[in-house]
């Protein structure tokens, strides 16, 4: 008998260090996002921002990104 099993799909530990990113608002980037007011103030922080009138509302994690300059150093 077969059974579903995703044991295999994934075998590997969970490694905090192996994520990346950078902050969503960074003007360097050159994304106009619709809808939404703010000012860049250096980090992926919320504060400050508002989407239709509502604050805009992310994780932690998401907020301490830094701007693609300091993400990517050339």
């Amino acid at each position: 008998m077969e059974t579903d099993n995703d044991e295999g799909s994934c075998n590997q530990r969970y490694h905090a260090n192996d994520e990346g990113g950078m902050a969503w608002n960074d003007p360097e980037i050159g994304i106009k996002w619709p809808m939404l007011t703010g000012e860049y103030k250096g980090s992926a922080s919320a504060e400050g921002y508002l989407v239709d009138g509502v604050p805009l509302n992310l994780s932690e994690k998401d907020q301490k990104w830094v701007g693609i300059k300091e993400t990517f150093r050339f």
